[in-house]
């Protein structure tokens, strides 16, 4: 099988996505398949179009970029597009684990096309910051942040149940009624996505979308705002080639 090809318009004719696979992306994802990380990264061509990338980890625990996308929002229909074009490349019943950060569009996206997945929220850096900017806004003082995002942390890699409950009411202990709202609203009514005593999937030790990002950070260093499009995609398939080759 060779590479495929998806290009999405609206009625009207305007432009929604671009997406693309590569026959070597497509043997990458039949080798592995079972873990998958997803982010989105910006400016990196003239469109002004984000860059929606998928990474498969391979046995040495790299990440393989296997899907790119270039989309005109970050909707979850147009990114649930995109995920369906890149489940019919290969046997997505065979992905267990996705890994992206706490962006309600893509976990929409992702729920619809592949519902059978577990999804795992980047538990290094994203959480940890999403909830210090929450605390923040709340006006919480210096010494009680500290000690809610210490037991959060603890709810975050702690394998046992009774360590998570234990943490779970240290924070509410010393919590205001809205602070432990927004952890019931967006923490603890999904702890199966980002705390480890809960997770029923097996992820390799990956506990981040670092793998993504760090990605994006190299592409950064030749793509930008003035980077055309057609120049924007030779670079991804150049440097799929050259990850290929020093696999």
């Amino acid at each position: 099988m060779g590479g495929q090809v998806e290009f999405g318009t609206q009625e009207d004719g305007t432009f929604q996505y671009l997406t693309f696979v590569t026959k070597e992306m497509i043997k990458t994802m039949d080798q592995y398949p079972e873990i998958l990380v997803m982010d989105t990264t910006y400016k990196c061509n003239s469109f002004g179009y984000a860059l929606f990338n998928v990474l498969a980890i391979d046995g040495n625990g790299q990440g393989i970029p296997v899907l790119h996308a270039f989309v005109s929002s970050e909707r979850s229909d147009i990114l649930a597009l995109c995920l369906s074009f890149f489940c019919r490349c290969y046997d997505s019943s065979k992905t267990t684990t996705v890994f992206v950060d706490k962006d309600m569009a893509k976990l929409v996206a992702i729920r619809s096309v592949m519902p059978h997945v577990s999804l795992r929220l980047c538990s290094f850096l994203h959480a940890s910051m999403a909830v210090k900017k929450a605390l923040f806004e709340r006006k919480v003082p210096a010494h009680l942040l500290h000690y809610t995002l210490t037991h959060f942390q603890q709810q975050k890699v702690y394998k046992s149940e009774e360590v998570y409950g234990e943490a779970k009411e240290k924070i509410k202990d010393v919590s205001s009624p809205s602070v432990i709202s927004y952890f019931e609203d967006n923490w603890w009514i999904c702890p199966q996505m980002w705390a480890a005593c809960f997770s029923d999937s097996q992820s390799f030790h990956i506990t981040t979308i670092n793998h993504a990002e760090s990605f994006h950070q190299k592409l950064k260093q030749t793509l930008t705002t003035k980077t055309s499009l057609s120049s924007c995609i030779q670079h991804l398939l150049s440097s799929h080639e050259y990850i290929q080759r020093s696999r």
